[in-house]
């Protein structure tokens, strides 16, 4: 696991923090966390976030694509196996959501995920709480077991999910 603070030069990570923090960009309602999770909607009512699919099926699938291109040149990525941004909106105090692997059929993968705003909200990877931080990006093996959080101190959560080789 490794996090890099400041790891866009600040003019590209403000523009891109802009951009996904305007109004204009394109939710969708999912209403699970995890997909396919255990626990049912009715046992968890803030089990819900909104996302936005960036690249899957070996393309883009959004006009945003080239927006986060100095993330991915900075990676260094050989394929990109899927990329999307995830909203979560503020709840009444923070909740930590269930633990899982993101569903992609290697173990040879890598994550990414890029924070676009700053909030109390998290990603937790074993014991460690890696706290949403605007232009940080956490780097991990696509096979380490993982959750997030929602958060409390801003109206919403938004970061980039960037799974690749």
């Amino acid at each position: 696991m490794k996090i890099i603070d400041n790891f866009l030069e600040k003019s590209i990570g403000d523009n891109i923090s802009q951009e996904f923090m305007a109004s204009k960009i394109n939710w969708y309602y999912n209403p699970d966390i995890i997909y396919g999770s255990a626990k049912k909607r009715e046992e968890k009512l803030d089990n819900f976030q909104f996302t936005h699919n960036i690249y899957s099926n070996h393309m883009p699938q959004s006009t945003y694509f080239d927006l986060i291109k100095p993330v991915l040149i900075k990676l260094n990525i050989v394929s990109i196996l899927r990329i999307k941004a995830n909203l979560l909106t503020k709840t009444n105090k923070v909740i930590e959501y269930e633990t899982h692997k993101d569903n992609l059929s290697t173990d040879k993968y890598k994550i990414a995920i890029y924070y676009i705003n700053t909030c109390n909200g998290y990603t937790k990877i074993k014991n460690k709480k890696i706290y949403s931080k605007k232009n940080r990006i956490l780097l991990f093996k696509g096979k380490e077991e993982h959750s997030g959080s929602s958060c409390s101190d801003q109206n919403r959560r938004v970061l980039i999910n960037i799974n690749y080789i």
